[in-house]
């Protein structure tokens, strides 16, 4: 097959320097935009999880290490590749947070310069490719993904996506077997990094569709991208398998998490944000009922655009497609099964923008100077704007405070990002982080870990009695938590040695937190029983159930 795309002025058939050029200066403005991260900390938002506290990750790129990417999931997360490059971070750089960002920005501005390279080469339009490339790279959305290095996973993802799709692109011009294999590779690497790349066979079937001006046989399409079809098939179950027991509001009616995809679409990922991104944050605050002007508004906006792109399916034929690759890629995300404690998030946006800016700016009319001149105008305008909101969300990730000092700022009410900032104050300020947390859980009352930590932080000023009324308020929410049950036994200790051995079985049968641990250690030892504290150190230490033998009954 030798055909191209020609939305433009054709595809070029000869190998050119000038893309490449391009595609470098690109990558050049992509670093001095997020240039400032590199002096970020990691923040108290999976960071620990993922890298600073995990002992595996901590032990760096090893052969062993190799082996558990690919057999345990991270984080209620299957993405093997993304953890490997947190691995390969610690070789590079140990702990060093400077490092593990400067990596995340590389690979953005590398996925970015793949994203011009792909669209110049299959539309032939260079300067609709330069604008839809600098919109994406630099607009102020993609800061949660660059700068939170626990979001690694959007821009490895991201990498290797948009190399699948530039080596299927070079395959539509050579059929040869080494683009074929290298495209697989590409797009099985892609599903390895992050679980919400499962719609990348759907993805293809739209490109194929956009660069052919007709949708592929469907049958012979499958046979030829059986492998990268049968990967992502694998890598859903492999993920659905993984976040069993991760799930969050799992009960919700179905007409609410319909409402809270539509509010969405309205809010954050089709207008909203992507318009006017201000008063960004994380995480953003769930609801139980939502305005109903958003909702409606949001189904007018699928309705509208699904309507308008196959109303100009044929003369503007990049709508059409960008809608749908924005669709597809927004379904694993939507919220229509929801997982996370969040209704939206900035990173969801970071692949299917990618179609959102394809369809805006492949429908303008640029053909005539004078057009031209407008739209680079309007580009440089935007973009000029985006960079300076974008600097200063960099800020906003800074560090953990001002990171949910800022949400509560946005949300108030957001019982997420107050007791993440109660999490993240220092010891001395207890006294606000008690006070944050119960403004968490006046605000959401059924939420565990906020009961949990006010039985903490009661426990620490010596007030046994209210510590112990939270912590049974948690474990009646939550009764599976075990780092509830530890710190449960650490207040019974003194009132009723007994029960505290019981609470102290159940909990380190299920959790192994060294904070948690150390609470209950710390009890023991206060109240003179030194055994017994030698005792939890064990049994933690062994991390087995067999190890809670020789604990008291």
């Amino acid at each position: 097959m030798t055909t191209t795309l020609s939305h433009g002025t054709g595809a070029p058939r000869h190998a050119s320097l000038r893309p490449l050029v391009v595609a470098g200066a690109i990558f050049i403005v992509v670093l001095a935009v997020f240039s400032a991260a590199v002096g970020n900390d990691f923040v108290n938002y999976d960071d620990g999880g993922y890298v600073i506290a995990n002992a595996i990750t901590r032990r760096g790129l090893t052969l062993e290490n190799l082996l558990v990417a690919f057999t345990r999931p991270v984080m209620a997360n299957y993405h093997p590749i993304t953890w490997l490059s947190h691995m390969l971070d610690v070789e590079l750089w140990g702990l060093a947070p400077a490092g593990h960002h400067l990596t995340s920005i590389l690979l953005h501005a590398l996925a970015s310069g793949l994203l011009f390279l792909w669209l110049a080469r299959v539309t032939g339009d260079s300067l609709r490719a330069t604008i839809v490339t600098l919109l994406f790279a630099v607009h102020p959305l993609r800061v949660e993904s660059v700068v939170w290095v626990s979001e690694r996973k959007d821009v490895v993802s991201g990498v290797f996506v948009l190399a699948c799709l530039l080596c299927r692109a070079r395959v539509r011009e050579d059929e040869s077997k080494g683009w074929t294999v290298a495209m697989q590779v590409a797009g099985v690497l892609a599903l390895l990094s992050k679980p919400t790349t499962v719609p990348l066979p759907i993805g293809l079937y739209l490109v194929d569709a956009w660069v052919d001006r007709s949708a592929p046989a469907l049958l012979p399409w499958l046979r030829r991208n059986a492998l990268l079809v049968t990967a992502a098939l694998v890598v859903a179950g492999l993920t659905v398998a993984s976040q069993e027991g991760a799930r969050v509001d799992a009960q919700l009616a179905p007409s609410l998490r319909l409402q809270t995809a539509l509010m969405a679409m309205a809010r954050h990922y089709v207008v909203g944000h992507q318009l006017w991104p201000v008063g960004l944050h994380a995480p953003y605050h769930y609801r139980e009922a939502w305005p109903w002007h958003e909702v409606a508004f949001g189904a007018a906006l699928v309705l509208g655009l699904s309507a308008l792109g196959w109303r100009w399916r044929s003369s503007r034929p990049g709508v059409l497609f960008g809608w749908a690759w924005t669709v597809v890629f927004l379904l694993p995300v939507i919220g229509i099964v929801p997982v996370g404690i969040a209704p939206a998030a900035d990173r969801y946006t970071y692949l299917p923008s990618i179609g959102l800016l394809v369809g805006v700016v492949y429908a303008l009319p640029v053909r005539r100077r004078a057009a031209a001149v407008v739209a680079v105008v309007l580009a440089t305008a935007a973009l000029v704007g985006a960079i300076a909101a974008t600097r200063r969300q960099i800020g906003v990730w800074s560090n953990s405070v001002t990171l949910f000092q800022h949400a509560v700022d946005a949300e108030p009410d957001n019982a997420h990002a107050l007791l993440s900032l109660a999490h993240s104050l220092p010891e001395s300020d207890q006294t606000t982080a008690l006070r944050l947390t119960e403004r968490a859980i006046a605000s959401r009352p059924g939420l565990a870990g906020a009961h949990r930590f006010r039985g903490l932080l009661l426990l620490r000023r010596g007030d046994e009695h209210s510590a112990i009324e939270s912590l049974v308020d948690a474990l009646t929410l939550d009764a599976t938590d075990g780092c509830s049950h530890l710190l449960l036994a650490a207040a019974l200790v003194r009132r009723d040695p007994a029960a505290a051995h019981g609470e102290m079985r159940l909990g380190l049968a299920s959790c192994g937190e060294p904070w948690a641990v150390q609470e209950l250690v710390t009890a023991w030892r206060a109240a003179g029983r030194q055994d017994d504290a030698r005792l939890v150190e064990r049994a933690a230490a062994m991390s087995t159930r067999g190890a809670l033998d020789d604990l008291p009954r």
